[in-house]
């Protein structure tokens, strides 16, 4: 796997976290329950960008690993961000 496709590869997860995050903090979180409905986005946003680098990488262990490593590295912070508003709210 080369420099381009790992950046593309986090700048994407990235991309999309922020959309689901403004969406979250423009509309989810002014309906009830939120959290849940949060989750469901990111699951499914998940489920798509992963089986979409999945199928479009070579299938090897390596690139593998860098698309399960954008996931978490990106899910963290987006995890984290989302979990503090629910704690102000």
């Amino acid at each position: 796997m080369n420099i381009v496709n790992i950046s593309l590869l986090f700048l994407s997860a990235a991309f999309l976290n922020v959309i689901l995050f403004y969406i979250f903090k423009k509309y989810l979180i002014k309906k009830e329950n939120p959290a849940m409905k949060f989750l469901m986005v990111n699951i499914i946003k998940d489920i798509i960008w992963v089986g979409f680098w999945l199928l479009n990488l070579e299938n090897t262990t390596s690139n593998f690993l860098a698309v399960i490593a954008a996931f978490l590295v990106t899910a963290i912070f987006l995890y984290f961000k989302v979990i503090k508003i629910l704690n102000q709210s």
